[in-house]
């Protein structure tokens, strides 16, 4: 099976997660009322408002973002605003920095995680260090802004920015008990930003 990731808006009054090619909007104080954005071509993977709220990122198994606009007039028609290809594989999380200007997106194939401008698609620097899939990303919200990755391989890798610039890595707290290594399915930074 495929993991979902359950997202809410920045007021908290909105769910967002993918089914099939669908990204879902659903109202949690009333769950019958929910927005269905389908414009996806392929399965949807990840989606994440900004922190404004004014946009949606949404990421699918090509390797597209879509940004769109949440709030338009007819529920079940949404324009989207910019379009890029910014992974080989399956996007697996994205972020957006605390302004809603920066994202930072992972996933497979290639690269595994990229860095971009959400509205010219600009790339924001280069990330090394990374040797296998990516499962999650995380912006740190305010300024100096930093970034960390997590995935296949074992560590948390932590950069600067964006634009990113590789700071460090640490694989010594992804351990079970029994001693064995396991993948890293969730990196975050802490709500109050101050813990790495």
């Amino acid at each position: 099976g495929q993991s979902c990731q359950l997202n809410c808006s920045p007021d908290g009054t909105k769910l967002t997660y993918t089914t099939g090619n669908n990204v879902i909007i659903r109202d949690i104080a009333n769950p019958n009322n929910a927005r269905v954005f389908s414009e996806h071509l392929k399965s949807a993977t990840v989606a994440k408002y900004s922190p404004t709220g004014q946009w949606i990122a949404s990421g699918d198994e090509t390797g597209t973002i879509l940004i769109w606009n949440p709030e338009q007039e007819d529920q079940f028609v949404h324009t989207v605003k910019y379009t890029y290809r910014m992974i080989a594989g399956p996007v697996k999380d994205l972020a957006w920095c605390g302004e809603s200007r920066r994202i930072v997106c992972v996933g497979d194939g290639g690269s595994h995680a990229n860095s971009f401008m959400f509205d010219t698609g600009s790339k924001l620097g280069d990330f090394v260090g990374i040797s296998k899939r990516l499962n999650s990303c995380d912006i740190r919200k305010n300024r100096p802004f930093r970034t960390i990755v997590g995935g296949d391989d074992f560590s948390s890798v932590f950069f600067e920015g964006p634009p990113v610039k590789f700071k460090k890595s640490n694989n010594k707290s992804h351990h079970c008990s029994d001693g064995k290594k396991k993948c890293l399915p969730f990196s975050r930074f802490s709500k109050n930003a101050e813990h790495e």
